[in-house]
């Protein structure tokens, strides 16, 4: 997917740029702000039962894990990404951002809410238990190219019907 010289890392920011008919899409993100400042952001989507990951062929063996994952979490609303910037941690930004995952999955018809998270991100992992996530599955991280990471993936998921 990457060009000649482009890292996988611009690759992504590029589909969030331009993607339109993603759900990862700039457009399909919500900003948590904090004092007038971006401290966050939020992107999810519903993965339609059944899955359809359209045809991976061509697609790097990096993203198999996730897809693979993706297909555990069928019929759910996907928190992809809920982040927090390091400058805005400790300040109820990730507390706030989890809270309003909650509603839209609610809102949205699912009432699951899975999430992927790397065991090397302890603290993400165990912010997520504390608002009541539960490993659903695990499977093994392939590095790409400058990845320094390794361990696995967790699929983690909580269920969003009666959650406050």
């Amino acid at each position: 997917m990457s060009q000649p010289g482009q890292s996988y890392f611009e690759v992504g920011r590029n589909r969030i740029r331009t993607k339109s008919d993603s759900p990862t899409y700039h457009a399909n993100w919500l900003v948590a702000e904090l004092d007038g400042q971006v401290a966050g952001a939020l992107n999810g989507y519903p993965i339609a039962k059944p899955y359809d990951p359209g045809d991976v062929s061509e697609l790097p063996d990096v993203y198999v894990p996730m897809i693979k994952l993706e297909a555990v979490a069928e019929g759910t609303w996907y928190l992809q990404v809920a982040s927090v910037f390091p400058e805005h941690r400790g300040k109820g930004v990730g507390t706030a951002i989890l809270k309003q995952s909650e509603v839209i999955a609610r809102t949205s018809g699912p009432n699951r809410m899975p999430i992927i998270v790397e065991t090397a991100n302890e603290n993400a992992h165990a912010i997520y238990r504390r608002f009541g996530f539960a490993n659903w599955k695990r499977l093994p991280l392939v590095p790409f190219p400058g990845c320094d990471d390794v361990g696995e993936w967790i699929l983690m998921g909580k269920d969003v019907a009666q959650s406050s």
